[in-house]
């Protein structure tokens, strides 16, 4: 198992960032002018025909190869290796003076292994013919890269695929229009910062946190964290997607202030939760478009633990958190914010919902949704007392401990109180008409009617006293 910040930095960082934003604009040869002393190597022009052989020739054996503006053209894979890094003239999705790397077969695209410094500044277009336009891996020591404004478009695949690398720092970075997910990390990827990156428009999803491949340094992705990230829009073809972000397997996720945003054709949860590790929305929205009539914005499943803070905005949809099998736990540590949302609870499975409290934070919420069923909300305290409220309109009062009830508030007559295995029945006058039939409650039942002053007792036809004389 490799160490997040031990041996692997020594490899880490080949050049600093001033090297990414002083390279020379013409260098026909190398040069020693980087900080580290790592050389930079200028990048012949575009050929206007086939540059894989042209760029990988040229790229130094550790140090920087810089693009040139224009369109290179590869059909087949570049690939960076130790201290090797790839810098543009810029990678504006919308064009300009921009940088970019197409690809031109169903297999070209980057292979970016080992460590390094600094790479982006360009556009990676796959042209809607290459299937993995970008992948990361880890090679024997893949940490510690750092990415400033790479940009991947257009993958007839996933967009960028983060295979088992750790600690990569993505500044500015764009992923959009894959036909598949923008982002997927896999093979236990772990600690790696997104800082105000885009995966926008996905054919299917636009993050995709999953364990499909063995062999990584962790059984999950680890320790990954989303900042100011937008993960939203639609993509250009299909016009839909399943789902912003689908994690089937992660542990210690984090996303601060991110949107999740799909319109109301999108088949899926803005956010689908389905690993059993901890994942964590801090601020940010989850929307669906304005005025849509449908849509999910959370769901969990199967165990998940979720926890939502620093005031989570649910925005435009039917139902704000699905929970649909299995027994996930959400904790909510301040408050959430609902606008436009129709129910902010739904589905068919159970939750554990834990809300922090400043005079007793052992108080425990658990919301129990099902179908067909009144189970409602439970509040459980550390002593063993639980209050139901049941979804039917009932209050019960009873025992933590598989919820035994002592006593039970109806809405189904004013002041109606049962406590099992008879009844105590109190309207405040009496005896009739506001005494219910002695028929209706059942024999057995007791009232106090508080114009005799005394209780009474229903035989199941008539009221009568302690003596059975009716009354």
């Amino acid at each position: 198992m490799l160490s997040r910040r031990g041996a692997l930095g020594a490899l880490a960082a080949s050049v600093g960032p001033a090297a990414l934003l002083t390279a020379p604009a013409a260098c026909a040869q190398e040069s020693d002018a980087t900080p580290t002393g790592a050389p930079t190597v200028l990048a012949p022009a575009p050929s206007g025909g086939d540059d894989l052989r042209a760029l990988s020739a040229a790229l130094p054996r550790a140090g920087i190869l810089v693009l040139q503006a224009g369109t290179y053209r590869i059909s087949g894979r570049l690939a960076l290796g130790s201290m090797q890094d790839l810098v543009g003239a810029g990678g504006n999705l919308t064009g300009g003076a921009a940088t970019t790397v197409r690809c031109t077969a169903a297999g070209a695209g980057l292979d970016i292994t080992e460590s390094a410094g600094i790479s982006g500044n360009l556009l990676v277009d796959g042209a809607g013919v290459a299937t993995a336009p970008v992948v990361r891996s880890l090679g024997t020591s893949g940490a510690q890269r750092t990415f400033l404004n790479l940009a991947v478009l257009a993958s007839a695949g996933d967009g960028l695929a983060v295979h088992g690398a750790q600690n990569d720092t993505w500044l500015g970075c764009d992923v959009q229009d894959s036909a598949r997910d923008n982002l997927v990390l896999d093979q236990g990827a772990g600690g790696h910062a997104f800082l105000r990156c885009e995966f926008n428009a996905a054919g299917r999803y636009g993050l995709r946190s999953d364990a499909t491949l063995p062999g990584g340094p962790y059984a999950v992705p680890t320790d990954n964290t989303f900042d100011h990230c937008l993960f939203e829009r639609e993509h250009s073809g299909t016009r839909t997607a399943v789902s912003s972000a689908y994690l089937a397997a992660c542990d210690a996720l984090t996303f601060t202030a991110c949107s999740f945003y799909a319109t109301a054709a999108s088949t899926g949860p803005r956010l689908d939760v389905r690993s059993p590790g901890t994942v964590t929305v801090s601020g940010g929205r989850v929307q669906g478009e304005s005025a849509q009539a449908g849509g999910t914005g959370l769901r969990v499943v199967d165990g998940a633990h979720v926890v939502l803070t620093n005031q989570v905005r649910f925005e435009n949809l039917a139902t704000g958190v699905e929970i649909v099998s299995g027994n996930p736990t959400l904790d909510v540590l301040g408050n959430v914010f609902w606008n436009g949302v129709g129910a902010r609870y739904g589905g068919g499975g159970n939750a554990d919902v834990s809300v922090s409290s400043p005079v007793d934070s052992s108080v425990r919420i658990r919301r129990q949704v099902a179908a067909g069923a009144a189970l409602g909300v439970y509040v459980e305290g550390e002593r063993g007392l639980r209050l139901q409220l049941g979804s039917d309109g009932s209050l019960g009062l009873g025992d933590g401990s598989g919820y035994v009830p002592k006593a039970e508030l109806r809405a189904g007559g004013p002041g109606v109180l049962s406590m099992p295995p008879g009844q105590v029945v109190q309207t405040g006058r009496g005896p009739s008409p506001a005494r219910p039939p002695a028929a209706a409650v059942g024999a057995g039942a007791l009232f106090y009617d508080t114009t005799l002053r005394r209780p009474v007792w229903s035989n199941g036809t008539a009221w009568t006293d302690a003596l059975g004389n009716p009354v």
